[in-house]
């Protein structure tokens, strides 16, 4: 009897420890890289721009003047050294579905408003 267990212990732990060994080999070819995605170190094209920028910047030896800030301010920059780098994913509310904190209000308040006068009119409609 003793035997028996003791094979039947054998059997168990050689197969637990093959399907370990089957889950992790599983789990690495699961993690290949996709070719759509670009390589972790690789930069994007906006990250060139600003890396650009931001050595053009250096490479002048300190901040320009605030015409030319002011100038490049109202030609859509988002900021000095970024420039227009990566602006189009950047979160505005052109490109949301989020609405304002102040349509929130405003919505909130009518509520308020509906509810309070629902309750006057039944306030009323209870005294008669």
């Amino acid at each position: 009897m003793k035997s028996i267990l003791s094979t039947l212990r054998f059997v168990l732990v050689t197969c637990l420890c093959a399907v370990l060994l089957f889950s992790s080999v599983v789990n690495t070819a699961n993690a290949a890289p996709n070719p759509n995605q670009p390589i972790k170190g690789e930069a994007t094209e906006p990250a060139k721009t600003y890396e650009r920028t931001a050595k053009d910047a250096i490479d002048r030896g300190g901040l320009r003047s605030i015409e030319e800030v002011t100038e490049r301010a109202q030609n859509g920059a988002p900021n000095e050294i970024q420039g227009t780098a990566g602006i189009e994913d950047m979160k505005r509310p052109s490109n949301t579905g989020a609405s304002s904190i102040e349509s929130k209000i405003k919505n909130s308040l009518e509520k308020a408003q509906d509810k309070a006068g629902d309750a006057a009119e039944s306030a009323k409609n209870s005294m008669r």
